[in-house]
């Protein structure tokens, strides 16, 4: 449908009963919420945020739990907005005092209150998973992944942080064209993950239906880095170990209007390669999208706003979009929402090309718009149970209806 601020209705515009409920906001003409704060950012004009906002999807009733550095807890972007800490027990809890994870919680969703920049989520709630003080070690990331499994309203966690390949690993790269790669490393080439890491892992701590938004890496490589590199890990009946609810970011450069330099790409590096073919069922390109990473301006450890490049800052700007689109269908499965963020990104960008680019540059106006012909169920979280009866020799049937009917 066109959209028409004058004449916005949200139940007409969608027509769907599945429909969540949205924000009141003040004019449902997108150019009134391009507001200096929106502005500022570096972030919202490159997605059309303003599009969601003026429809009224701001992230409320979304949480986003950020697994990084902490949080500048009294920030004036964030408090009032952290609605669950964790951390391994550190002396000063979840305070940040590194900077990085403050700046990436306030792309995500800083509050618009008329200072400084505000996030792509602006509404949504804030879980601290306080993993790291400086230094990145994953145990701590499935740990904050597995405490999150009770919280059904944390619909995505973002993880701005890689491995650091080292130059043996790099140097066992060959290219073997369109966007394929493969490794003879000793110990990380073929169907190994760099430091041997096993995907399950992850994916027995990434709790039903949480989206994980990870950051492609800065080490301008033409493919990306773990964990980013899980998002196509299969078990042996070539089904996703992460279920495609990962979703690996790259950054955009605004001002160069092309992939930030610093930026991985989509590239692939094959677990499968035979007889000149890779034979992975999937390619990091079907899961990998761009958002802005260059220059981003948002709330820094000291109260104040500062400006910092990297996927760091890419990943939460869709992590605030998956907040953004749970809102609208809050009964979508947490692999349709990433689903409808990739089909619906821009695929017009300068140069675009998937082995690069992936799925495109994250589009916010073409993501709140109806469905249509996506194809992607609306419904996915909604279902009844049914008391089990009948019978089956020999086996306790009573304990099976238990089982099963939970």
């Amino acid at each position: 449908l066109d959209y028409d601020p004058a004449t916005y209705d949200a139940a007409t515009y969608y027509n769907s009963d599945l429909m969540g409920t949205p924000t009141a906001v003040d004019s449902h003409d997108p150019a009134d919420h391009r507001t200096a704060e929106f502005n500022t950012s570096g972030t919202l004009d490159a997605i059309n945020a303003e599009y969601a906002y003026a429809r009224g999807w701001t992230g409320k009733g979304s949480t986003i739990m950020i697994m990084d550095t902490g949080a500048d807890t009294d920030h004036e972007a964030l408090a009032g907005k952290i609605k669950y800490e964790w951390d391994p027990g550190y002396e000063n809890g979840i305070e940040d005092t590194h900077g990085h994870g403050t700046h990436v919680a306030g792309v995500a969703l800083a509050a618009k209150d008329g200072s400084g920049s505000h996030g792509v989520a602006y509404d949504a709630d804030l879980a601290v998973a306080k993993i790291t003080d400086n230094g990145f070690g994953y145990s701590w990331a499935l740990s904050a992944l597995a405490w999150a499994s009770d919280k059904a309203d944390i619909v995505v966690a973002n993880l701005s942080a890689n491995a650091n390949y080292d130059t043996s690993y790099k140097n066992s790269i060959t290219d073997q064209g369109n966007g394929i790669y493969t490794s003879d490393h000793q110990y990380y080439g073929g169907a190994n993950y760099y430091n041997l890491e096993d995907p399950q892992d992850w994916a027995d701590a990434l709790p039903a239906e949480m989206v994980l938004t990870v950051a492609a890496g800065n080490s301008s490589l033409d493919y990306v880095q773990n964990p980013a590199t899980f998002a196509t890990a299969v078990d042996e009946n070539s089904n996703l170990l992460l279920g495609g609810r990962l979703m690996v970011v790259g950054s955009w450069d605004v001002n160069a209007d092309a992939k930030s330099s610093f930026s991985n790409a989509a590239g692939h590096v094959c677990k499968d390669y035979t007889n000149g073919t890779c034979n992975d069922p999937y390619l990091t390109k079907d899961f990998y999208i761009l958002a802005p990473g260059s220059s981003i301006t948002s709330s820094t450890k000291d109260g104040s706003y500062g400006s910092m490049s990297g996927t760091s800052q890419a990943a939460p700007a869709v992590a605030g979009a998956v907040a953004i689109i749970h809102q609208l269908w809050p009964y979508m499965k947490g692999a349709n929402i990433a689903q409808l963020l990739f089909q619906t990104a821009d695929k017009t960008i300068n140069g675009y090309n998937e082995n690069v680019h992936g799925q495109g540059l994250l589009d916010l106006d073409q993501a709140t718009r109806p469905v249509g012909d996506l194809q992607i169920a609306l419904d996915g979280r909604t279902g009844t149970t049914s008391t089990l009866s009948g019978g089956v020799d020999g086996i306790d049937t009573g304990s099976i209806s238990s089982v099963l009917s939970s």
